[in-house]
């Protein structure tokens, strides 16, 4: 839950998925795993995860792949 549930601007999404992913690594890190995540995207979700990469805040990433990503991303 957010405090805007309509808040879908790419900036959010991103967020979000920063904090989701970086929950889910870090309950693996708490049972004593080493995790190596390769973050997919396709479409919108491609714009997020390439988004999401770029704020180097991502423990574990070691790749990206990005299928058919929207127009407009850098």
């Amino acid at each position: 839950m957010t405090a805007d549930e309509s808040n879908l601007s790419l900036e959010q999404l991103t967020r979000d998925t920063v904090n989701v992913y970086n929950d889910i690594v870090s309950r693996h890190k708490k049972e004593g795993e080493t995790l190596k995540v390769l973050l997919v995207g396709h479409s919108l979700g491609g714009a997020i995860a390439v988004r999401a990469a770029r704020t180097n805040e991502l423990q574990g990433l070691c790749g990206l792949v990005v299928i058919d990503v929207v127009e407009g991303d850098q």
